[in-house]
């Protein structure tokens, strides 16, 4: 899942590698700050994936 995940990020990041790192080093406001990588070791990886698809369709986070 985690690499279904980054690749929605990665048009939004720019590349491959900066997808990774938002992956592992963005804390995320709307989850108490945790990482997408933090989540998904949770067994939240479709909450992680419901909220970039929030932030596609011009959400806020």
């Amino acid at each position: 899942m985690a690499a279904q995940l980054i690749a929605l990020v990665e048009p939004w990041a720019g590349s491959r590698d900066e997808a990774v790192a938002w992956f592992h080093d963005q804390p995320l406001p709307s989850f108490g700050n945790l990482r997408p990588a933090d989540l998904v070791r949770r067994g939240r990886a479709d909450a992680v994936k419901a909220y970039i698809t929030r932030i596609a369709a011009g959400g806020y986070s």
